[in-house]
């Protein structure tokens, strides 16, 4: 090889990976010389593989023929690789793709994080995690070691995926078009199509590893789902038992995603497959998933462990995903978002997938493309129902003659049809009028704003060549006043501005002198001509000013004093015309604040009023005698407000009264009771007495009848003694009273009770000049409780 240039090509390739951007001159070499290095490296058994849109090229051992097999030695070594570290390329070639997808960038970069993480989910769990760790790092830099990863200088833990790992590792992307898939034997072409069939078929249809042409029993789902990949064997028993990659507490997913473009949709369909209570040689358990997103292992369906419950309370929360337990319904589900309407395009799946020959294509269309069809039975359905179709045929002739007698109508309807058709363009027309005005009006109206906008602007103009007018005007002014101060005019404009001002002090006092001149006239004072006369009337105003406020003073005084006053006669006449309005309501003339109280006590009590009436409520003045109803009546004042308490009710009432503040006096007598009275003499003035005393008005106490107009009978007491003073009578006719009362003075030795006063202090027993006597009574002094 003398030509140098073909070295800088051959040279780099035979090293390893050349790089467009790492060895910019190699490259371009080799893609300058590719029909050179070609021929060159062919010698030598090798191909030279170049990839201008990824931007790399590579040498790899020629496939070779059965006359050069065992004859040439292979330049490119084989080197076996562990199953974590395929898993991890395979990782990072996914990761790649998604990476193309987005488009953002040429190169992608990972931090070891990131691929400890992306691993770390296919690996089993194990409590000791740094040991984890120091077996991802291992595999990391056995990648490395292969070229597939690139530390990248100056950045810590972080790996460049390169390229190469395309042309290494391959991704099936048919992207909605068809596709072959080839590769040597162990590739994997038949558990693609196993992981399909598993995934679209039901379980009883799907024979495993047939497109390999392998037995029956030689794959299984169980095989799958632990990951078989090897046989070891019993040296002792001579046996072989497969060696798993996983145990029964893991679990496996098989996951696709379907999309179509045009109508912008994406469907996944997934199977969970897993031993159930860790049986390693029953068949795995599973439930279906489908959704309307696309799903992938690592986000939806990782870090569970055997936790199947939690997997499936996951994906239930998550939207448009559906969990099935059986195949039927999620075969149903699938096929109708996948638009599979029949189930014998299922079949046909099932039969072409792994199809390895064709005996009889005749058969072979017949039974799975397709449907079944029994041709017997619909000859005699024919038959069976030709009576039927020659009725049908009679009510089609039938109503064909119908439709001829119908067509005049027809055409009736169709010109009607077109009438209400104009009808309609018509009030459409009609409508769209106000649109179409509006669309005129705007027109006008931009006319009318676009030629005010140019007078705005002509304005504009205007006003702006005003302004520079007016600018230089003032500028002028500016200069005449400088001129007029430079030959003295600052002086006469100060005079000017003294004499502006003098003036308008003159007019201020000069008005002030005449409103000055109204008040004087107005206070009856002489005006004002000197300056002597000023001060006299200023110290006569002075003087007047102190007496107006003395003067008012005094009568603010007065007006506070009237007000209390008239306050006080407001209460005093609020009392009297509540008593009016209350005697106004009532028979007699006792106060409504001794009747409300005798009310609370009977109500307390229970007892009724009549029981206890007051001593008013029994007197009354003859009609003829009615003159002297008045001084009866403050004569007899203090013994009417006094109750009659029956001998009966008077241990209540004393307690009563005793146990509570009253706020005021309060006198109650002791009646004895009826057994201990006789009749009563007739008094020297009886004829003074009302004809009855037991009338409807006059009610007397319990225990007390009146016999006779000329006699009173009590069976309490008789309290009356004699006199022989005439009888003094006066009338009020102020009042208007139910009750009168009258004084009376009886002979007699009859006895009297006790009479006890209670008030807002100690009440006291005391003798009335009607009660002259005090018999089995004494005098106690009781305090009210507080």
């Amino acid at each position: 090889m003398t030509d140098p240039s073909l070295s800088l090509a051959v040279i780099p390739l035979m090293k390893g990976v050349v790089y467009r951007d790492g060895n910019e001159a190699a490259w371009q070499q080799v893609r300058q010389l590719q029909a050179q290095v070609r021929d060159y490296v062919d010698v030598l058994g090798l191909q030279v593989v170049i990839d201008e849109a990824e931007g790399y090229a590579y040498l790899r051992q020629r496939p070779a023929d059965d006359e050069e097999a065992g004859q040439l030695p292979r330049l490119v070594p084989r080197r076996s690789l562990s199953f974590h570290v395929s898993l991890l390329l395979a990782l990072l070639r996914k990761k790649l793709a998604e990476f193309d997808a987005q488009g953002s960038d040429t190169r992608l970069m990972l931090t070891r994080a990131q691929i400890v993480e992306m691993l770390r989910v296919f690996l089993a769990e194990t409590s000791n995690e740094a040991r984890l760790i120091d077996q991802i790092d291992a595999h990391i830099g056995k990648a490395a070691d292969l070229g597939f990863l690139r530390p990248v200088k100056n950045a810590e833990q972080l790996y460049e995926v390169r390229r190469i790992l395309k042309a290494y590792i391959w991704a099936l992307t048919p992207d909605g078009r068809n596709a072959l898939v080839t590769g040597d034997i162990g590739s994997g072409k038949s558990t693609i199509v196993d992981a399909v069939t598993t995934l679209l078929l039901p379980a009883h249809k799907i024979a495993y590893n047939k497109a390999a042409g392998a037995e029956t029993r030689e794959r299984s789902l169980r095989s799958y789902v632990l990951g078989h990949y090897k046989s070891e064997r019993n040296e002792i028993t001579g046996g072989t038992r497969p060696i798993a990659l996983r145990d029964a507490t893991k679990f496996s997913v098989l996951l696709g995603v379907f999309a179509n473009e045009g109508y912008d949709e994406t469907i996944t369909l997934a199977q969970v497959f897993y031993m159930k209570n860790g049986d390693v040689g029953g068949q795995p358990d599973r439930f279906y998933v489908t959704a309307d997103s696309a799903l992938s292992v690592s986000d939806q369906f990782a870090g569970f462990g055997a936790d199947m419950n939690a997997l499936r309370r996951k994906l239930r929360a998550t939207a448009g995903v559906r969990l099935h337990d059986g195949f039927p319904e999620y075969s149903r589900d699938f096929r109708r978002r996948l638009g599979i309407e029949s189930e014998q395009a299922m079949e046909l799946f099932h039969q072409t997938v792994s199809m390895k020959a064709v005996g009889n294509l005749t058969d072979f269309v017949r039974e799975h493309m397709l449907e079944p069809f029994d041709a017997a039975g619909a000859v005699a359905d024919i038959i069976a129902h030709f009576e039927d179709l020659t009725k049908a045929h009679e009510a089609v002739q039938r109503d064909q003659a119908q439709l001829a007698l119908l067509s005049p109508l027809l055409k009736e309807l169709d010109a009607h049809d077109a009438v209400d058709e104009e009808l309609r363009t018509l009030a459409d027309q009609r409508d769209a009028l106000p649109y179409y005005f509006a669309d005129i009006k705007a027109y006008l109206l931009d006319v009318s704003l676009t030629s005010l906008a140019k007078q705005r602007d002509k304005l504009a103009a205007e006003q702006g060549a005003l302004t520079t007018v007016l600018k230089g005007l003032r500028q002028q002014e500016t200069d005449l006043q400088v001129q007029r101060a430079g030959h003295g005019g600052n002086q006469l404009a100060d005079i000017e501005r003294q004499i502006s001002d003098s003036e308008a002090v003159r007019d201020t006092r000069h008005a002030r002198a005449l409103a000055f001149g109204d008040l004087l006239r107005q206070a009856a004072l002489d005006p004002v001509v000197t300056s002597e006369h000023f001060t006299d009337r200023r110290g006569q105003v002075t003087a007047a000013a102190d007496m107006t406020k003395q003067a008012l003073s005094d009568s603010q005084n007065a007006l506070t004093d009237a007000t209390v006053a008239k306050r006080d006669l407001d209460e005093q006449a609020g009392d009297v015309n509540r008593e009016l309005l209350s005697l106004r309501s009532r028979k007699s003339n006792i106060p409504a604040r001794d009747l409300a109280l005798r009310q609370r006590l009977c109500a307390e009590l229970r007892i009724g009023e009549d029981n206890l009436p007051f001593a008013g409520e029994l007197i009354k003045v003859r009609d003829e005698e009615a003159d002297w109803e008045g001084a009866a009546e403050r004569l007899l004042r203090g013994f009417a407000l006094s109750i009659l308490v029956p001998d009966g009710h008077y241990p209540a009432v004393s307690d009563w009264i005793d146990g509570h503040h009253l706020g005021g006096k309060f006198v109650y007598y002791r009646v004895p009771s009826a057994s201990a009275l006789g009749p009563l003499p007739l008094p020297r003035l009886a004829a003074h007495w009302p004809p009855s005393l037991n009338s409807r008005s006059h009610r007397l106490p319990a225990g007390w009848t009146a016999s006779s107009p000329g006699g009173l009978m009590s069976t309490a007491s008789n309290p009356w003694r004699s006199s022989a003073e005439p009888t003094r009578r006066s009338r009020n006719p102020g009042r208007s009273r139910g009750t009168a009362a009258t004084t009376r003075r009886t002979t007699g030795a009859g006895s009297a009770t006790g009479a006890t006063t209670s008030s807002a202090g100690p009440t006291s027993a005391r003798s009335t000049r009607w009660w002259p006597a005090l018999r089995s009574s004494s005098a106690t002094s009781r305090r009210p409780p507080m």
